[in-house]
């Protein structure tokens, strides 16, 4: 039989049986001309790949442990997708007639491998109780490779990319049926993953025969290469383990399989993207050597995302990871988020945007990534016109002396300490502080700054005023600058009361954390438990006392501040942080409802959502700066089991950050 009416049966016709008919003899005499392809493979009823069927999910691995037919569902996936991998292979040979005759006879040997597999899919099926055809059908596959003119370009999607994902998802189900003692299935996928290499091998043999440049820098020529909108990141299998020991056999270089396993790139869901933007707030006010401090921040700690962000997001960084924070990644998650330079969101095309989480907004940033906000849904659109409008109104101090004077009016509590700031320039400062007889004050800058530029004084202070550095540090902006300034307390502790209003304008309390500054205020670090687990007897006194009502005087101000924050700014759609403090006032124990409000994504958001790779019932706590003696980290089921993880390339340049489990 000639190579080209053994390729028409396959493609035209629809019956089971001629898909999977073998022959033992060939010639490819006759090879052309070139045959047209139809728009579906000719497919009886219910296999159609045209056909509207609702599909099923495939089942998780409790259900294939719970039941013969869930187990009949992963076969009758991957009977498809062999199906679909011989009617495009049939395609090649219909599509291509001038192929070299090697590559033709190559292709016709993986066709009866192939051919091979799916009579053992369709065993398995059967002793599962399911019929092929019983489940609708994914025509991926075919509606990726189908239209593609450059015979080389259906090899790296068919050849590099399903079927070396192949690799993955037989082991991924190779463990799965182990757990469970199916040895018939573990035994086809064995025969199945063999087989698979070989296929990817073939595919790279022949690419890199047709084109040399490949073999010099194979992943640069394929991500080049790979058609639109095919992404390298359909060549690993998702939520499976990944088969380097398969890939080295098929004879994919290490630079190829190093750069598969870390790359990126969402697999159909629309990208948050996830923009770390510390030190901004120096924009919209003037401290020294603010530029350079803001360049390293967001350069290190915007690595932070790269734990956070789902698999299909998008994180912002100037500074690529190094292959050891990769490979410590990998340890805590399957696969990366896409890693994009910030020039990179200003050439944004052709490309839906979700969410932009960026750290914060100036003024330029609606002309510079205006592209990106176009792409980004209409909700999103309207927050950031909200925005724009006045981009400096979220990190203002006013906003924290509006909300401290709306929870004074809806919280009438003996144990809440309002310390009733005000907003003042430096010469009003000046003049006040020249009266005061006593006291022990705090100035800080009208934009919040992480405890950056704040002046503290004490009654020695204000006593040797008109000598004193703090005074020349004041008025050194002039003396119409403003700044807020507040009684200064004894400090016991600090919490964050973290919320989420959501593009309905509905407001969701997210958590309650304890958090750690320096002495100057700068930030440290966060602990990642219940408050209720790490405070002391008497701190817990104080917030768990009863109003009649029976509630808790947390729970009155956590209440009390979800209702007033939409009152202080109501376009305001993303995440907020209201900074507490627990206190000593003339011995007692009182708690400062805000001494801070920041509309935006904070720290205490990122701890909190750093949470999620701790191990059950471990605590955590999320430490800035460096850690004299870290103990060594180990990683259980993906999660942080125990000992201090580095989350930044530990280069020693540049912030550091630690992610410790504590004792409980």
């Amino acid at each position: 039989m000639e190579i080209r009416e053994f390729a028409e049966g396959l493609l035209f016709e629809p019956g089971l049986d001629n898909k999977l008919r073998s022959i033992t003899a060939w010639t490819d005499h006759h090879p052309g001309p070139v045959r047209s392809i139809p728009a579906w493979p000719h497919r009886t009823a219910e296999l159609g790949l045209q056909q509207q069927r609702k599909r099923s999910s495939f089942p998780s691995l409790h259900q294939l442990e719970q039941s013969p037919t869930e187990r009949g569902k992963v076969f009758h996936f991957f009977a498809n997708h062999e199906l679909l991998a011989i009617e495009i292979m049939a395609l090649i040979l219909l599509r291509f007639p001038e192929a070299d005759p090697a590559f033709r006879e190559s292709i016709l040997h993986t066709i009866f491998e192939e051919q091979k597999h799916m009579r053992l899919y369709l065993h398995q099926m059967l002793r599962c109780g399911l019929e092929f055809g019983a489940l609708g059908v994914n025509d991926f596959f075919w509606r990726a490779c189908a239209n593609q003119t450059e015979l080389s370009q259906i090899l790296l999607i068919l050849g590099l990319t399903f079927e070396q994902a192949n690799l993955d998802y037989c082991l991924k189900y190779i463990q799965a049926f182990q757990r469970i003692a199916d040895l018939d299935s573990v035994n086809v996928l064995q025969i199945v993953h063999a087989d698979e290499v070989g296929h990817v091998a073939n595919s790279l043999r022949w690419i890199q025969r047709w084109h040399p440049d490949s073999r010099r820098d194979l992943w640069e020529y394929y991500a080049q290469n790979l058609p639109w909108p095919i992404n390298p990141v359909r060549a690993r299998g998702s939520q499976a383990p990944f088969d380097v020991e398969g890939r080295t056999k098929a004879g994919l270089d290490t630079g190829f399989i190093q750069q598969l396993r870390t790359h990126g790139y969402s697999r159909g869901k629309i990208p948050t993207i996830w923009y770390f933007r510390g030190g901004q707030e120096s924009d919209f006010y003037k401290l020294k050597n603010e530029a350079a401090k803001r360049t390293q921040i967001q350069a290190t700690l915007g690595q932070l995302y790269l734990w956070t962000a789902a698999n299909d997001d998008i994180v912002v960084s100037s500074r690529r990871p190094t292959t050891e924070l990769q490979q410590r990644l990998l340890e805590f998650r399957t696969q990366l988020p896409q890693i994009l330079a910030p020039a990179q969101l200003k050439d944004w095309q052709n490309r839906k945007a979700g969410s932009l989480e960026f750290w914060l907004w100036n003024q330029n940033d609606f002309q510079e990534y205006k592209t990106l906000i176009d792409h980004s849904p209409v909700w999103q659109q309207q927050r950031l016109g909200n925005i724009q409008q006045r981009p400096e109104f979220g990190y203002h101090r006013q906003r924290s002396i509006d909300l401290e004077a709306r929870l004074a009016d809806q919280c009438n509590h003996a144990s809440l300490e309002f310390a009733q700031g005000r907003i003042l320039s430096a010469h009003q400062i000046d003049e006040y502080i020249k009266s005061a007889t006593a006291g022990a004050w705090i100035v800080k800058p009208v934009f919040s700054a992480a405890g950056r530029g704040q002046i503290r004084l004490d009654e020695q202070d204000c006593r040797q005023w008109l000598e004193s550095r703090a005074r020349r540090q004041l008025l050194h902006n002039g003396p119409t600058q403003e700044w807020l300034l507040e009684k200064r307390y004894q400090k016991v502790c600090d919490l964050c009361f973290l919320y989420d209003a959501h593009p309905n304008g509905q407001y969701f309390q997210k958590g309650i954390l304890q958090f750690e500054t320096n002495n100057a205020g700068g930030y440290r670090g966060h602990i990642i438990a219940r408050y209720s687990q790490v405070m002391t007897p008497d701190q817990l006194k104080l917030l768990h006392q009863r109003d009649s009502s029976g509630r808790t005087l947390v729970a009155l101000l956590a209440e009390s501040i979800q209702t007033a924050l939409p009152e202080i700014w109501p376009q305001w759609r993303g995440p907020v942080g209201v900074d507490a403090m627990l206190i000593q006032d003339k011995g007692r124990l009182k708690l400062r409802p805000v001494v801070e409000v920041n509309f935006r994504r904070t720290m205490g958001h990122l701890a909190l959502s750093l949470g999620r790779i701790l191990y059950p019932g471990r605590q955590g706590r999320l430490q800035l700066g460096s850690l004299p003696n870290p103990e060594p980290w180990q990683a259980r089921d993906q999660k942080l089991f125990q000992g201090d993880l580095p989350l930044l390339d530990t280069n020693g340049n540049g912030p550091q950050a630690w992610l410790r489990v504590m004792p409980n």
